[in-house]
């Protein structure tokens, strides 16, 4: 993808809550599982986009959370935003890339990851995620997983084509194991995660690129490859969704 491209896309997700399905309630329920957290704990917000997980975070518990992303403007955001709700003592944000945080070995008692996972992989994104936790340290995160089988071949076919790696729950469950993880629950995120603070927003903004860059095909090219994303979704969700993973480090 072109830097032209990129910059469009990233103004398309700046003005908009949230840079993929979640919701308060969601984070709050994963947050109420991680029943052997330190009263301050800390926390790494591992691609962080403009924080709202973040933020919601900050406010349920006493975490010190380092909130880590490549692009800058997301992380203003999120400062601006904690600086309003009198958080920036405890949120940190961090300019770095996923794949090199550059943070010491152990240094965290939970890593969170809202919709950034798949950036690594997820097999690859659980073992490194090891590697920054600290003994029975927790990892939270959603992934995109099929719900169900029998999925229409032009449902299989965007997928293949926009995230190869998807796979089910028991596959996802298997590769908890195999990185040598205890599953400590897990969760389907509800419908209202993907609407009312993701694609209801979108939606909004795709319209607004529409009329601004009308004479721009990079633009086009996303507004229509989002576009297809949200028609899918409002076709096949009962075959797909996110699905919160926590697990422990033994």
């Amino acid at each position: 993808m072109n830097e032209r491209f990129m910059e469009l896309f990233y103004e398309l997700f700046n003005n908009i809550p949230r840079q993929g399905p979640g919701n308060k309630e969601s984070t709050q329920r994963a947050f109420s599982i991680l029943e052997q957290l330190p009263d301050k704990p800390k926390i790494l917000d591992w691609g962080c986009g403009a924080g709202k997980q973040t933020i919601d975070l900050s406010c349920m518990s006493n975490a010190a959370i380092y909130a880590v992303d490549n692009h800058l403007p997301f992380l203003k955001t999120l400062k601006k935003t904690a600086i309003a709700q009198g958080l920036e003592n405890k949120i940190f944000p961090v300019n770095a890339d996923m794949f090199f945080p550059g943070f010491f070995p152990k240094s965290f008692d939970a890593i969170w990851a809202e919709g950034s996972i798949y950036n690594l992989g997820f097999e690859k994104g659980l073992r490194d995620s090891l590697s920054l936790l600290k003994h029975r340290g927790y990892i939270a995160v959603t992934k995109v997983s099929w719900l169900k089988t029998g999925a229409p071949q032009n449902l299989t076919s965007f997928w293949e084509k926009e995230y190869p790696p998807m796979t089910d729950i028991p596959g996802n469950l298997h590769i908890i194991k195999k990185c040598g993880l205890s599953l400590v629950d897990y969760f389907i995120l509800p419908d209202s995660a993907w609407w009312e603070n993701y694609y209801k927003p979108l939606q909004d903004q795709i319209l607004q690129f529409r009329k601004k860059y009308k004479n721009e095909k990079p633009a086009l090219d996303i507004v229509q490859m989002i576009q297809l994303e949200i028609d899918i979704y409002k076709r096949y969700a009962d075959y797909y969704g996110y699905v919160f993973y926590v697990v422990q480090n033994n």
